[in-house]
């Protein structure tokens, strides 16, 4: 009952002209693409390059499928995960960027350091 089956989209809720006969099953977007906590942000760039959604779902495993709630980021004893809930694409740019920065940053530290 709790497990992942898809994601509305509210557009397409209004511009749907059935008026409200249309099954959930057949307007659920991005079924098959989820995010788990576990994934690395390389790879949730390329679910969402794959799929060309702006934000997915996040479930605690591929198998289970159950949605992880947002009000879960910060728990005691638990670090913040990127992917909790949903995570937008943006989320996931920002996080590559800053990773890319910083180990470009590393690599002039390292090249400055061997020059001096």
């Amino acid at each position: 009952a709790d497990q992942y089956v898809g994601m509305l989209l509210v557009p397409e809720l209004h511009s749907d002209l059935s008026e409200g006969t249309t099954p959930v099953s057949v307007l659920a977007r991005f079924k098959d693409a989820v995010l788990v906590p576990s994934m690395n942000v390389q790879t949730a760039a390329e679910t969402f390059q794959r799929t060309g959604a702006e934000e997915l779902a996040v479930v605690e495993d591929f198998d289970e499928r159950i949605v992880l709630p947002r009000e879960s980021r910060g728990r005691a004893g638990s670090s913040p995960s990127l992917f909790e809930g949903s995570c937008r694409v943006s989320q996931v740019v920002d996080r590559l960027a800053a990773r890319t920065a910083s180990r470009n940053f590393s690599r002039r530290d390292k090249s400055s350091i061997n020059a001096g």
